[in-house]
């Protein structure tokens, strides 16, 4: 009974993940709202919410693992793994170079960078707020809560979350096929890292909050020209 209800949870979330996604704007235009920066906030704000009431238990079983680590270790892991980031980040640099000479090998910052040019407000938001807790219950705690095998996990949470990724970014805007491994290569070092702090989402959102933060913080001190 629990593990379908856990498979329910799962894909009721990527449901209305899918139906907020293509939809919300529609809808708020139906109600007679037309700013698309304040509709996508509202729209990110509910799917959040809703989202983190569905698994506050987890949430509240993460928090305990805060209250019983001193800040020093929190604060090494969460760097150790940023620098992991960075690295995974430096050899994709190195292999799209050559693959594909010119094309941005950081699909992280070209998305702050991106948003940041519509709305500061929202990319802040956006950046460190919703893509750090909300789309990491979405692709990785759900997922891990229906498949207990570590390998399958990593590839099947990795995968999901560089199909929609790539999905949405072709479907506005276009993309090569580098864009997979772009992608797919964080996805899938947030994925190990989730598993090594005991399936801890709130871990993972903090490092990729830290993570955020750089380019974030490059945009806002006028450094990014």
């Amino acid at each position: 009974m629990e593990k379908s209800n856990k498979l329910t949870k799962m894909f009721l979330i990527f449901f209305v993940y899918f139906l907020y996604s293509m939809y919300a704007e529609k809808i708020f235009n139906f109600m007679g709202l037309n700013d698309t920066i304040l509709i996508k906030f509202l729209a990110d704000t509910l799917f959040m919410a809703f989202i983190a009431f569905i698994y506050r238990n987890n949430l509240k079983e993460d928090l305990k693992f805060f209250k019983k680590t001193s800040i020093k270790k929190i604060i090494m892991l969460v760097l150790l793994w940023v620098i992991i980031l960075f690295g995974a980040n430096i050899i994709c640099g190195i292999i799209t170079d050559i693959i594909s000479p010119g094309y941005n090998s950081d699909e992280n910052t070209e998305a702050v960078y991106n948003l940041y040019s519509i709305s500061t407000w929202y990319t802040i938001f956006k950046t460190m707020i919703f893509g750090t807790l909300a789309e990491e219950i979405l692709y990785r705690e759900s997922i891990r809560d229906n498949v207990k095998n570590p390998l399958l996990f990593v590839i099947i949470s990795s995968v999901v979350y560089t199909f929609l990724n790539v999905f949405f970014a072709g479907v506005s805007e276009g993309f090569e096929i580098i864009s997979i491994l772009l992608y797919l290569t964080p996805a899938v070092i947030c994925s190990i890292a989730y598993l090594k702090f005991d399936n801890n989402i709130l871990m993972v959102s903090l490092i990729k909050f830290i993570y955020n933060l750089i380019p974030l913080t490059v945009l806002l001190l006028g450094l990014g020209g």
